[in-house]
């Protein structure tokens, strides 16, 4: 009766453990690439994508530091960043994308980039690019003639800045905009960037949304048409993680510590963000050079 009893108990902890994994875990629908930044999974200079192939390069001197999930990557703000390679619709094509990280910081005597690609031609001239910058904004009273803004980011204090500029052949689409958020407060801050989600209205019509969420909470939502320009052109050059890269030469390092950061090939929906947010181990088991064949079922999803 007491074996009976033993492995009756052992079946349901087995299941209840699998329950609250599956419940815990981040949203693997569209994921693409995964960097967890644990020690694990970094050999050297090279940053393993633990879902994919987009294996991501460090630059300059950096600390494996405690993260929000077992470890991350601290950078000094000494010209180091991580190279993320130009991929999918987060760069190199034009489509719906979700980019996430999780940072933490208490940099706040001028603004940085959490990352900023701006490229030539067209979107490299006044204040063009795209990406996502903290304690920044635009300048407003000293802007110059529109549409062409002088170089006028300025630093202000608990605030968070979205760019998205198209590429076109013969010129570039820029849109952008601030909003209040306490980033560098020495706190772990979980960002999101959604871009092309789709949204039906009340009518009927077909819409694309571009929002920005931190700690679950969605600071900028635009709606837009489906269709990008017709001459729009995606972006050649990489990401760098915690520097603007600047038509290859990075500038403005990030101070701070990066966790987490993960590439959707769709735009999460907000309970989709908030599912991320609220997980605390990632995928539930920590890689080793390749996830386990276990998760090879959730991959496929």
């Amino acid at each position: 009766m007491k074996t009976i009893i033993f492995v009756l108990a052992t079946v349901w902890c087995i299941f209840s453990m699998s329950g609250y994994l599956l419940a815990n875990t981040i949203v693997t629908d569209g994921l693409v690439s995964y960097w967890t930044f644990d020690l694990n999974n970094i050999d050297g200079n090279l940053v393993e994508d633990v879902w994919g192939e987009n294996h991501a390069e460090i630059v300059g001197q950096t600390n494996i530091s405690d993260g929000y999930i077992r470890q991350g990557l601290e950078l000094k703000g000494l010209k180091n960043y991580v190279i993320i390679p130009n991929f999918g619709n987060f760069g190199s094509q034009l489509g719906p994308f979700t980019f996430e990280i999780i940072v933490k910081t208490s940099y706040k005597i001028s603004w940085t980039p959490i990352y900023r690609v701006v490229e030539a031609p067209h979107c490299d001239k006044g204040n063009r690019g795209h990406g996502i910058l903290i304690n920044a904004t635009i300048d407003f009273q000293n802007r110059g003639a529109f549409p062409l803004p002088l170089n006028n980011m300025v630093t202000k204090e608990d605030s968070i800045y979205l760019q998205r500029s198209f590429r076109r052949q013969n010129g570039c689409s820029s849109h952008s905009s601030g909003f209040p958020s306490q980033i560098s407060d020495g706190k772990w801050h979980h960002i999101v960037y959604t871009y092309g989600a789709p949204f039906t209205d009340d009518s009927g019509n077909e819409w694309r949304q571009s929002s920005l969420y931190v700690d679950g909470e969605q600071k900028y939502g635009r709606r837009f048409n489906p269709s990008n320009p017709e001459d729009a052109l995606p972006y050649t050059q990489p990401i760098y993680l915690g520097a603007i890269n600047k038509n290859g030469n990075a500038t403005r390092p990030f101070r701070g510590i990066i966790d987490e950061v993960r590439v959707y090939d769709r735009g999460l929906s907000y309970e989709e963000v908030n599912q991320n947010y609220q997980s605390k181990i990632g995928l539930g088991v920590e890689s080793t050079h390749k996830l386990p064949t276990i998760w090879g079922t959730l991959k496929k999803r």
